[in-house]
């Protein structure tokens, strides 16, 4: 997967805060068309969860001293966008379904681990969607507590990671 990133020439950029609509609308369509099935596309669960997407959020979310904010561009277009807290938490990792797994993901990731490295942070967690599980598993991220409901599946849940080099 990571060879077929690398073919795509994936740009990565930090704190990226041209063409936010764009990102506005990947992060809508990857939770509606990527999540929305393992939900049952539950119209209730996804208005919550799309309720903070918006352009001044993302705004917000980018310029934060407190984040890492990662933008994944292939031939100029936004195709994924990954957000983690500068102590370790990652908030948001989406990708546009048309590039979902073809190592965009993996990409994002490794950025932002990288970068916590730097900043002495030991431990990734996150609390993952039904969908993005399997990614963090492979990823090496382990299951550290009880799935959270989200209507009525367990839908979140608690993953951590030792990054520790």
């Amino acid at each position: 997967m990571f060879n077929l990133a690398l073919k795509m020439n994936i740009e990565l950029k930090l704190n990226y805060t041209e063409n936010i609509n764009k990102v506005v609308i990947l992060l809508k369509r990857s939770i509606i068309e990527l999540c929305g099935p393992d939900y049952g596309n539950d119209k209730k669960i996804l208005s919550e969860w799309l309720e903070n997407k918006t352009e001044k959020n993302v705004i917000k979310w980018t310029e934060s001293e407190h984040t890492y904010a990662v933008t994944a561009l292939v031939e100029k277009n936004i195709v994924g966008f990954g957000l983690s807290s500068v102590e370790g938490e990652m908030l948001l990792l989406y990708i546009l379904p048309e590039y979902n797994r073809k190592g965009i993901g993996q990409s994002i990731y490794h950025y932002i681990e990288s970068l916590l490295l730097q900043n002495n942070v030991t431990t990734v967690v996150t609390y993952s969607t039904i969908t993005a599980k399997p990614f963090y598993t492979a990823m090496g991220f382990s299951q550290f507590g009880l799935a959270i409901k989200v209507g009525n599946v367990d839908g979140e849940f608690p993953l951590e990671k030792n990054i520790i080099v």
